[in-house]
């Protein structure tokens, strides 16, 4: 009997792992999306995209900005893009620090106080006041290009 319960067990395992797997290619309802950045008319260098769902349900999606300004979108897996939904868009980008701090050592000794400023307007990194909106459908062109002015 002892025999026949460690078979059970092990079926019920094999058929849970099956059917956990089923959804192993990602989450459900996914957009691929990229697009670029550009500040006052140029590429924006550094920073990130963040796609906030709007309503319960959702997943975050980000995507870092490239030295040329482009980005592609993750909510889960690399460039998986963003479930289909409505989204508040924000973007932070700040400006590199001279002599900020690149060892543990350094941090300690500064007491990792270093504020580094923001290469955009404040604005665009808050939900609130970014601005910035997408509504991912089936039928999202898959680009989402975004200017940023003063």
């Amino acid at each position: 009997m002892k025999h026949f319960n460690v078979i059970a067990t092990m079926v019920v395992a094999s058929v849970a792992l099956v059917l956990t797997g089923c959804n192993r290619g990602g989450l459900p309802n996914m957009v691929k999306i990229r697009g670029t950045v550009t500040y006052n008319g140029q590429p924006l260098t550094q920073g990130t995209v963040v796609y906030v769902p709007q309503g319960a349900e959702g997943r975050q999606a980000r995507g870092e900005i490239q030295p040329d300004g482009s980005y592609v979108l993750t909510s889960l897996k690399d460039g998986d893009g963003a479930q289909q939904g409505d989204y508040v868009i924000t973007v932070v980008s700040l400006k590199p620090h001279p002599g900020e701090p690149t060892t543990r050592e350094e941090i300690e000794r500064t007491g990792g106080r270093i504020v580094r400023e923001s290469a955009i307007p404040d604005k665009y990194s808050n939900p609130a006041t970014s601005g910035l909106a997408d509504n991912v459908t089936k039928k999202h062109p898959g680009t989402k290009d975004i200017a940023l002015t003063d």
